[in-house]
């Protein structure tokens, strides 16, 4: 994408690092191959016990766009946030450690929000475990231009690769404005489905372009590839959580939809076989705690009688929910 206009803004692009020696260096070069030039690389090194450190340390040493930030071990999440409070660019990228991008990847998604005057531009995602994916071929036609709230819908879509695309925090670029009030939920997992929300809401327009830019690498050993734990049960925090905030702000239609895909994965999670699970006991107790909680919240929700039903006879026997009637 070329842009008639010219702009020159730094670009922030922060890279949250543990225990990926073996795809750091990939991760980092393709960086710093980008076609915009005018980019500053934080890498976080979230207390890496591997060779991570030397391998940031060496890159520092030949490009003096980046700069190297150690730390103790505190998640992806505080991470994210030590390298936010680290940027001086006018825009913030995410980048995973194990994952790459295309050589035009920030060109592209700055020319957007540069043009379109948007607070955030996205793009689609190519999956690969082995072979880095062909750059693709730019096509204007496949820009669209959303408003905050169609945004905040779109992470509702019933298309997987949609969904996924709304909410994860990688495939964009962001004004760093939008985190003035904003943070990543330091200790969780599924900080996106806790974040990216918020800065749909925050923003008037998001621009979008259906090309696969960024690469995800498909690593089966990485969080969200292991038996489900107990750490997995903050994406009900994260549901709830957005759930008051939609009803806070007036929002009743996201409130309704977010309230009823908290009930299902409740069901869900009380569904699951113990062998799927690690550490089943500290599993369920955590689950059947969560339940408690919130389940006030099904019986004043916009949930259908049958479903209310349930969650009252859950008062008597938590099988309830999961009992065919």
């Amino acid at each position: 994408m070329v842009s008639d206009k010219k702009h020159d803004d730094l670009v922030s692009i922060i890279v949250p690092i543990y225990n990926v020696a073996q795809y750091l260096e990939r991760c980092i070069s393709s960086l710093l191959n980008q076609s915009y030039s005018k980019i500053e690389i934080i890498l976080v090194d979230d207390g890496s016990t591997d060779s991570c450190p030397d391998i940031c340390e060496n890159f520092k040493s030949i490009d003096t766009r980046i700069n190297v930030i150690h730390k103790k071990n505190g998640g992806l999440s505080d991470a994210r946030n030590v390298g936010i409070k680290h940027a001086n660019g006018e825009w913030y990228v995410f980048v995973d450690s194990d994952d790459c991008v295309a050589p035009n990847f920030v060109e592209v998604l700055y020319n957007l929000v540069s043009e379109y005057e948007c607070e955030i531009a996205g793009c689609s995602f190519s999956r690969f475990s082995e072979k880095i994916p062909e750059t693709p071929i730019f096509d204007s036609e496949k820009i669209s231009i959303y408003s905050g709230l169609e945004m905040l819908n779109r992470i509702y879509s019933s298309n997987h690769q949609t969904y996924l695309e709304s909410t994860v925090a990688w495939n964009k670029i962001y004004s760093k404005n939008l985190f003035d009030n904003t943070e990543y939920p330091k200790g969780k997992i599924h900080e996106d489905e806790a974040t990216t929300y918020k800065l749909y809401y925050l923003s008037e327009k998001v621009a979008w372009i259906d090309c696969g830019l960024y690469y995800y690498f498909q690593n089966q050993s990485g969080i969200m590839g292991t038996k489900f734990s107990v750490k997995r049960l903050d994406y009900l925090d994260a549901l709830y959580e957005r759930y008051l905030f939609f009803k806070e702000h007036d929002l009743p239609l996201l409130a309704d939809i977010t309230i009823n895909r908290l009930y299902i994965y409740f069901v869900d999670y009380f569904s699951i076989e113990p062998e799927k699970v690690c550490d089943f006991d500290d599993f369920y107790n955590r689950l059947v705690q969560l339940y408690k909680l919130y389940r006030k919240e099904f019986l004043v929700g916009n949930l259908c009688l049958k479903t209310k039903i349930r969650v009252i006879a859950s008062y008597l026997n938590l099988n309830a929910l999961t009992m065919k009637i």
